[in-house]
């Protein structure tokens, strides 16, 4: 028996309206980019009560229909003109840099758990680079590394060759990005020929 799927219209998450959104007997209305655009216009006069990084359905009507109106800025017809271009031009933009929402995550609790526990996450998403125990050394330099992407700093470390150094550092900037520390990460290699290596892993 399938169960079927309930949404509170208050505290939605973005892939859950486009989808709620597009249900209608309109067809698509509305992509992700767009609404996602939409929630950064907004910020908060839209965001649930709950968790501010869902919508609430209710909030954002009321500011497409009603709100969005009034904070208009008055333009002339040239600012007009430059204004749809320069918004033509990012949506073409951002047309080809879009990649659609993140796919479901099979355990929430899980990754809500590795976003703050950098080492949870080697284990857990990285189970072959990371399965044996972490010795004292690889634990002292975890720590490091948390401090440096938290705080922008910059550390030299020297580790012995084959104790897991590049590991470490491709899965912090993994760890990173995903959990939106950083926008922008660079692993950097000695050599062309490593970084390829690095790469390819």
């Amino acid at each position: 028996m399938t169960r079927k799927k309930t949404f509170d219209f208050s505290c939605l998450p973005l892939t859950d309206a486009v989808q709620l959104i597009n249900s209608t007997p309109h067809g698509e209305v509305v992509t992700y980019r767009q609404l996602r655009y939409l929630k950064e216009e907004a910020g908060l006069r839209v965001a649930a009560r709950q968790d501010v990084a869902r919508i609430d359905l209710l909030k954002l009507a009321k500011y497409i229909f009603t709100d969005r109106e009034k904070i208009k800025p008055k333009v002339n017809a040239q600012e007009n003109r430059q204004t749809r271009a320069r918004n033509y031009q990012r949506e073409k933009t951002a047309d080809k840099q879009d990649i659609g929402p993140p796919p479901d995550r099979s355990n929430e609790e899980d990754w809500e758990r590795a976003c703050s526990d950098f080492q949870f996450f080697c284990k857990t998403y990285k189970p072959d680079a990371f399965d044996l125990d972490w010795a004292p050394d690889h634990l002292k330099v975890i720590e490091l590394c948390k401090e440096a992407m938290g705080k922008a700093l910059m550390y030299a470390l020297a580790m012995p060759r084959g104790s897991g150094k590049s590991e470490i550092f491709q899965a912090l900037v993994e760890w990173g990005i995903l959990t939106g520390r950083k926008q922008f990460a660079v692993l950097i290699a000695a050599t062309g020929k490593m970084a390829d290596e690095l790469m390819r892993k």
